[in-house]
């Protein structure tokens, strides 16, 4: 298959959970090649793929165009202490310059502390003081540029959940060209050090809470992927999880939207669309002025297509919006299940096979 991509740069579900689920099952589900502030119910799924234990395949709707007009944003971190708002602010500002410069966008895609200032080294209580609501200013207007500009636009933060006292969960939500909240992806994991400590400890991702999780939303809501016009979603911040991502592409995900996180890598990154043959956009992080920040973790932002190469990447250290065009038609109408996929279902299974020992074949 040989797509043809152009790019240039602008200036700036709910199931029942399953009987007996525990958290070494759903893991090692999702490792055989099988997350929401989860008030949306997501995509059918096929029952075909439940029955033989893979992955539920989001059912995909008609595509609004063959080529998405994808924006990237890279943009400083929110900062603690500075007005609330001003953050924000610089959201819009950035929407505002890439469209004035000509551009326009079906999917702008914002990094996970744009927002809200990075959670590390700092407590829940501290981290709940300054978490946005479902209908809060913030989301209320990130919704009204949605509407403005009659786009898809993506974005993290961390939530005040009236039904999870005592949590601040980390997501990233999606709002659709009526400013319409249409998905919240639950981070699933804790970004962690070498040393295997999480990097954010105040923030409630799904695995500190598998069990309530599953049996609040089900199984499909820990990994989910979001059918739009657009193509099947999935939003994820946590790099080196490939087994993560092989189950994301395994549901039908076609484009994965990441955020920069505690130990991102372009390769990690174009190592996920090669291997699993899908569109990846990572929004970066970066100073206020246009050079590099040199911080741990500190990825521009980039595009990768579903060989693996790069087809769009930031011009500069400072903010910026990355044009990108995807042909998600194309890749659909050439992508083809993972012949690995009814291999790793079935080792997975708890069965004994036949002794095929060298001497029963003998005999």
């Amino acid at each position: 298959m040989r797509l043809a991509v152009m790019a240039e740069t602008g200036g700036v579900s709910m199931v029942d959970s399953p009987s007996g689920m525990t958290r070494r099952g759903l893991l090692a589900a999702a490792t055989a090649g099988a997350a929401a502030w989860p008030l949306l119910r997501s995509a059918p799924a096929a029952a075909e793929a439940q029955q033989q234990h893979a992955p539920a395949v989001t059912a995909p709707q008609p595509l609004q165009r063959d080529t998405v007009r994808l924006g990237v944003v890279q943009l400083p971190p929110a900062q603690l202490g500075e007005r609330r708002g001003a953050a924000l602010e610089r959201m819009v500002a950035t929407i505002e310059r890439a469209y004035s410069a000509g551009q326009r966008y079906d999917l702008l895609w914002f990094p996970a502390d744009a927002l809200l200032p990075p959670p590390e080294r700092r407590s829940a209580r501290a981290l709940l003081s300054e978490a946005i609501e479902r209908d809060g200013p913030e989301r209320m207007a990130l919704a009204g540029w949605a509407r403005t500009y009659g786009c898809y636009l993506g974005f993290g933060a961390r939530l005040r959940a009236p039904d999870w006292p005592g949590h601040v969960p980390a997501a990233n939500l999606l709002l659709d060209p009526h400013g319409q909240l249409v998905a919240v992806h639950w981070q699933a994991r804790h970004a962690r050090t070498p040393q295997g400590h999480a990097h954010a400890p105040g923030v409630t991702v799904v695995e500190d809470v598998l069990e309530a999780y599953l049996e609040r939303y089900g199984a499909e809501a820990v990994l989910p992927v979001t059918a739009t016009p657009l193509g099947n979603l999935a939003m994820h911040s946590v790099a080196g999880e490939p087994e993560l991502l092989r189950v994301l592409a395994g549901r039908g995900c076609e484009l994965l939207l990441r955020s920069a996180s505690p130990g991102s890598s372009r390769m990690d990154a174009a190592a996920g669309s090669l291997h699993n043959g899908i569109f990846t956009a990572v929004s970066g992080t970066c100073d206020a002025a246009p050079v590099s920040s040199g911080a741990p973790g500190d990825v521009r932002a980039l595009v990768f297509g579903p060989r693996g190469e790069l087809i769009a990447q930031a011009q500069t250290g400072g903010p910026e919006c990355v044009t990108a065009r995807l042909p998600i038609a194309e890749l659909r109408a050439h992508r083809t299940p993972s012949p690995t996929s009814a291999l790793v279902a079935a080792a997975a299974q708890p069965r004994v096979l036949p002794n095929r020992s060298s001497s029963s074949r003998a005999s």
